[in-house]
This record gives structure tokens, C-alpha cells and sequence, in this order.
């Protein structure tokens, strides 16, 4: 699944802000994603979001992502 490829650590590493968003949008418009993978791709965007300074939209995914990944990472600390 080459949208789980690019949740990883590893593909983000190299990646800027910038291009983080764009390609997790890219992802999250395609509704490829289900489950934890979604609440995971909200997640990172919304840590790009955070590192742009784009506070509100950083929320906005934070929130989503918790409700997608119950049990998951406390995104409220974020």
C-alpha cells in the first residue's frame, strides 16, 4: 500500500513542512486511507501544520485524528 509506504518516519525524514502538507492532503483528498492509517495521516499533517505556524488548521487535524485512533497517540499535547 504505497499510502502506508508514506506514513513512515523514514519517507518524512527528507520531507519539508510544505511538502508534507501537500502530499498528506494529496492523500487524504484521494480517500484512500481508512482507520488508523486516516487518524495517522491527519496526525502528521497536522504536526506540519504546527511547524508553519497554521495553528487552526494544525487543530483541525489534531482533532479528527484523535477521534480516528481511538487509543492511539494523545494529539492533544501536540
Amino acid at each position: 500500500d504505497k499510502a502506508a509506504i508514506e506514513l513512515t518516519p523514514e519517507a518524512l525524514s527528507f520531507a519539508s513542512p510544505d511538502e508534507i502538507v501537500r502530499e498528506f492532503t494529496r492523500i487524504l483528498e484521494s480517500k484512500s486511507l481508512a482507520g488508523k492509517n486516516l487518524g495517522q495521516a491527519y496526525f502528521v499533517r497536522g504536526r506540519a501544520y504546527m511547524t508553519l505556524k497554521e495553528y487552526q488548521k494544525a487543530k483541525t487535524d489534531f482533532d479528527f485524528a484523535e477521534k480516528t485512533m481511538p487509543g492511539g497517540p494523545d494529539v492533544r499535547y501536540w
